[in-house]
Parts: structure tokens; C-alpha cells; sequence
């Protein structure tokens, strides 16, 4: 998964949480990160995956999705 800033001021970290439980943050440009349902203990049928940005003045803004698994 690939998280893209259309913002002008650059992003400090992203935390991860899949169905509200954190998973992980990432610091590092390009924000991106991969997961394996197998690793995720309270997967459903159908879950929510967030992300939340901050940037260097610790402002805040969150995305989500959902995804299946089969």
C-alpha cells in the first residue's frame, strides 16, 4: 500500500491500524507498507484499514478503506 501527500508540507510519520488495532508507523519517504492477512489476528470477512498522517507541524488527517478477505 502506497500513501500519497497532496499537501505542500511534508508528512512526519503514518501510523497503521487495521479494524481500530495499530499495526505499525512508518517515518521514512515514500510512505508505504505491505501486509499479510495471515500476520492480522482479528481479520473478518470484511475489514477497515487506516492510515493517519502527521505532518512536521503535527497536524493530523486519516484515510480509510475497506477490504475483503476470502
Amino acid at each position: 500500500i502506497n500513501i500519497i501527500s497532496k499537501n505542500s508540507i511534508p508528512l512526519q510519520k503514518i501510523d497503521i491500524f487495521v479494524n481500530n488495532v495499530y499495526i505499525k508507523s512508518t517515518k521514512t519517504a515514500p510512505f508505504s507498507f505491505s501486509l499479510n492477512p495471515m500476520d492480522i489476528q482479528n481479520l473478518g470477512p470484511q475489514n477497515t484499514i487506516r492510515a493517519i498522517a502527521y505532518d512536521i507541524y503535527g497536524n493530523s488527517g486519516e484515510s480509510s478503506l475497506v477490504f475483503q478477505v476470502n
